[in-house]
C-alpha cells in the first residue's frame, strides 16, 4: 500500500500525475485514476508526443497495443491504457498531453542526472559539520563534525 505520494505535474484539482514510493506512477484525471508502471507511462508519453506531432493521427499505438490512442465522433479521442479508456476531447488531450509531457522531461532529466560522473564518489567524502539549532544545548567535545557523509550508489542531491 503506498503512503506517500510526490506531486510530478498539476494542471488542476482533478488533472495531475504523482509518483509513490514504489515507483508507481497515478495519473488522476476526474474521477479516474490510473496506476502506470514507468514502462507504461513511457508508453503513454510516446503516444501522446506522437499526437502533438501529428494533429490528424489515425490509431496511434504503442507497447503491443497497451497504449493507443484512435479517433472517436465529434473531435473526441479515447485514449486506451490496457483495458482502460479515457474519451477526451481535444481541449482535454491538450492538457494530458502537457501534464505527461512534463513528467516525461523530468524524469528523463533525473535518469541523466543519474548516469552522469559526479564530482565525488564515497572515496572522497568529508565529515559535515554539525549546526547547532538550540541556543540551550552543550555540544559534545567532538561536536564540529559528524562522522561522515558516505555517498549511495553514485547519487547526487540537488536542490528540489
Amino acid at each position: 500500500m503506498c503512503h506517500c505520494r510526490t506531486l510530478l505535474a498539476k494542471r488542476s484539482q482533478r488533472h495531475y500525475i504523482t509518483q509513490c514510493e514504489h515507483g508507481t506512477l497515478n495519473l488522476v484525471w476526474m474521477q479516474t485514476t490510473l496506476h502506470l508502471t514507468p514502462h507504461l507511462f513511457e508508453a503513454l508519453a510516446e503516444v501522446v508526443h506522437e499526437w502533438a506531432d501529428d494533429s490528424e493521427p489515425d490509431i496511434l499505438t504503442q507497447q503491443g497495443r497497451t497504449v493507443r490512442l484512435e479517433p472517436a465522433a465529434f473531435e473526441h479521442y479515447y485514449l486506451w491504457i490496457e483495458r482502460t479508456a479515457l474519451e477526451l476531447s481535444v481541449a482535454e488531450l491538450h492538457i494530458l498531453t502537457e501534464l505527461v509531457q512534463t513528467v516525461d522531461c523530468k524524469m528523463r532529466q533525473l535518469i541523466q542526472s543519474a548516469t552522469a560522473p559526479h564530482a565525488f564518489d564515497a572515496a572522497t567524502t568529508r565529515p559535515l559539520p554539525i549546526i547547532d539549532l538550540s541556543p540551550r544545548s552543550t555540544l559534545p567535545a567532538d561536536a564540529g563534525y559528524c562522522h561522515e557523509l558516505t555517498v549511495i550508489a553514485g547519487g547526487s542531491i540537488h536542490p528540489n
